[in-house]
């Protein structure tokens, strides 16, 4: 429980703090975001895969003449850790530059929703089946996130008033181009996420690797 609430809360203030340099900052560089995110998720994971995988004297400790080398092999092949690697790549930049597009509340409430996306992945990609009560779930998940995005899609609209020649005045409201592109972004980015959670999954089951070899590997790749 502690780690579940660990997890939550750091998750909690690096969306806090994305906002706060893209809205309050007006920084709007999202490719150079992903780079740092994806070079400091590497260098943990590398850190991790080297201190906890045993030397070879550790693993075969009757064999003599052994150097201190650390016994690390790479199970799944290497154009899956490249599939891997693009999803995961255009999830994160594409959901790093909607969030400069769309208001906050949108935009985590998208992000909220890759639930969805995944379990629409697991049925194309991993063949699964949900129950009707997981179904029915997500089926929530998704009405309350239309509802949510046509509420904010109708507050962002840009009303546009005419005046013509015979003095009759019309309004017409047309969509904020920004909060369309930012949807479409959003929308692509959580494809990108549903792909990447579904093919590690795949990697788990079929090739046997290890989480952090997917880690390694998928961030290794997206460098």
């Amino acid at each position: 429980k502690i780690l579940v609430a660990s997890v939550i809360i750091v998750y909690l203030l690096f969306y806090v703090l994305q906002e706060l340099i893209f809205k309050k900052h007006k920084f709007n560089e999202g490719g150079f975001v992903t780079f740092v995110h994806f070079c400091m998720f590497w260098c943990f994971s590398m850190w991790e895969r080297h201190h906890s995988t045993p030397t070879l004297a550790e693993s075969q400790p009757n064999v003599t003449g052994i150097f201190h080398l650390r016994n690390i092999k790479r199970k799944a092949p290497l154009p899956y850790h490249i599939m891997v690697g693009f999803f995961c790549v255009a999830g994160f930049a594409l959901g790093t530059y909607s969030s400069i597009l769309l208001n906050f509340p949108t935009w985590l409430m998208f992000k909220s929703a890759r639930v969805v996306a995944t379990m629409l992945g697991g049925i194309l990609i991993l063949g699964k089946r949900y129950s009707w009560l997981e179904i029915s779930g997500v089926g929530l998940i998704f009405f309350g996130l239309v509802v949510f995005t046509l509420g904010d899609v109708s507050l962002s609209s840009v009303a546009t008033t005419t005046v013509m020649q015979d003095g009759v005045t019309t309004t017409t409201s047309t969509i904020d181009p920004k909060t369309l592109w930012g949807i479409i972004l959003v929308s692509l980015a959580l494809a990108a996420n549903a792909a990447q959670d579904n093919l590690q999954e795949k990697g788990l089951r079929q090739y046997g690797a290890s989480e952090n070899e997917i880690v390694v590997y998928s961030y290794g790749v997206g460098i």
